[in-house]
């Protein structure tokens, strides 16, 4: 806790780079396919390919062989919980914002989250910018999209099934 830390900013891993991290964190190499679904689900997030890794591996996952690949992979918890700190940290607009995002398409125009939040161009203005200022959103030419893709599933997976059930419906209503 005293000691000074360095922060190190770690770039994405390119595709052919996702089964070295592999190989080294199992001691043995992953079978083809299921590197480039690891490096696909998680865009070579360092963090995300060592949680999800780390959870295929202990959950005895043979990722030596290709049909693991074909396997239904969950968001490990690791991942799950830092991204749901991260959106704990905003404010209600801001959070009602991105859940409203997770059922759209990508980059929804402003108009369309307008429309779901209920107020103006606005009152939209501040949750868009604590979104992007937590890194959780990114600025597209056409919108705003999540900053990735586990992001927006996590976010959608977190509310109870009436609670999404009522997103999809007021999102349908936005949209006529």
């Amino acid at each position: 806790r005293q000691q000074p830390v360095d922060r190190l900013q770690l770039h994405p891993l390119q595709p052919a780079e996702t089964p070295t991290l592999i190989a080294a964190m199992l001691g043995a190499p992953a079978a083809p396919p299921v590197a480039a679904r690891v490096y696909q689900g998680t865009d070579g997030n360092p963090f995300y390919v060592t949680e999800l890794v780390r959870q295929l591996a202990s959950a005895g996952v043979d990722l030596a062989t290709a049909a693991a690949a074909n396997a239904d992979w969950r968001i490990p918890e690791g991942v799950r919980q830092v991204i749901g700190s991260r959106v704990a940290r905003l404010s209600e607009a801001a959070q009602a914002l991105l859940h409203a995002m997770a059922v759209l398409a990508d980059a929804p125009r402003v108009e369309l989250l307008v429309a779901l939040q209920g107020g103006t161009a606005r009152d939209l203005v501040p949750p868009l910018e604590e979104a992007l200022a937590a890194g959780l959103l990114q600025e597209q030419a056409d919108g705003y999209a999540f900053a990735h893709a586990l992001i927006r599933q996590t976010i959608l997976e977190e509310p109870s099934l009436p609670r999404r059930q009522l997103l999809h419906l007021q999102t349908a209503e936005a949209i006529e």
